[in-house]
């Protein structure tokens, strides 16, 4: 398979992650559905792992680096994934997807924090072109609304914060990769993530909720843990290996383009120029965050 085809199949599979949680939300629980797709996932990935690497050596990673580890749980599966599923329960699929193409921005902020990476006035003017769409999005165009918070704002504004998580998530990884590979990092911070998601779930929702959900919601969960959460970070990586990351990481302005795409013909709603023209400046705010050297 090429690159490009592995890349698409990528974004195609994250991009359907909005769509499955929208409808699953008809009758899981958020928490739940985030607990139980990360606790599947996570067992597929160290399938994965342990077929790969010997037993011994993702053993001495995880004590020696159990504290990182630990935090990309915590800000890459168990805080951005509640938020995503609280959020997604008051805003739609489209609006969900594009607020959170505007991580790379926030990431570029946080490496000049953290990283002591150079923040010009090319990436700050992207950061802010970003930021206004995401607000104008987030509000629906309306920033009197932010004075009394609807339920619309509410969950966009989950949805930001669940975008800062993962930017923290991709500092915490740039660190974590300078002596570890990808597989045994991303899989060991899923498993983790996952038993922070599964221990807190009790304390937030009722367990008794899972037992009379239909199989078709069951195929939801099932579908969220290998599509988006397998599928999505195999094919990524393995499409990594083949082109250069700088031309990868553009295709990832096209998850929201699919999102917006799919959630037209699945969940029926409504594409309208506001939607796009906001969507719009986001990227090329990304892009010039992105691309400044």
């Amino acid at each position: 398979m090429s690159p490009i085809l592995l890349i698409l199949t990528a974004v195609v599979a994250w991009a359907s992650s909005f769509i499955l949680v929208k409808v699953g939300l008809k009758e899981i629980p958020p928490v739940t559905m985030a607990a139980l797709r990360f606790f599947i996932g996570s067992i597929i990935f160290l399938a994965i792992l342990y077929s790969r690497y010997k037993p011994g050596e993702v053993s001495a990673y995880l004590r020696k680096n159990l504290k990182m580890l630990s935090a990309l749980g915590l800000v890459g599966i168990f805080l951005p994934n509640i938020f995503q599923n609280v959020g997604m329960q008051y805003t739609t699929a489209s609006a969900s997807s594009v607020l959170q193409t505007t991580s790379p921005v926030f990431t570029a902020t946080l490496a000049a924090l953290f990283l002591k990476e150079s923040l010009g006035m090319r990436k700050a003017g992207g950061v802010t072109l970003a930021l206004t769409g995401a607000a104008m999005i987030a509000t629906n165009g309306d920033l009197s609304s932010l004075m009394e918070i609807t339920d619309y704002v509410y969950g966009n504004f989950l949805m930001l914060l669940s975008a800062i998580c993962y930017a923290f998530y991709i500092i915490l990884s740039k660190i974590g990769l300078r002596d570890g590979e990808p597989l045994i990092i991303v899989s060991l911070s899923t498993a983790i993530g996952s038993i922070f998601l599964l221990i807190f779930t009790p304390f937030v929702e009722p367990v008794n909720a899972l037992i009379n959900l239909s199989s078709y919601m069951w195929g939801i969960i099932l579908a969220l843990a290998v599509v988006p959460t397998v599928i999505g970070f195999l094919f990524w990586f393995e499409a990594l290996k083949r082109m250069d990351a700088s031309k990868a990481s553009f295709f990832i302005f096209l998850v929201p383009v699919f999102t917006v795409i799919f959630a037209y013909f699945f969940l029926k709603e409504e594409i309208t120029l506001f939607m796009i023209g906001n969507a719009a400046l986001i990227v090329a705010g990304v892009y010039l965050a992105e691309s400044e050297r």
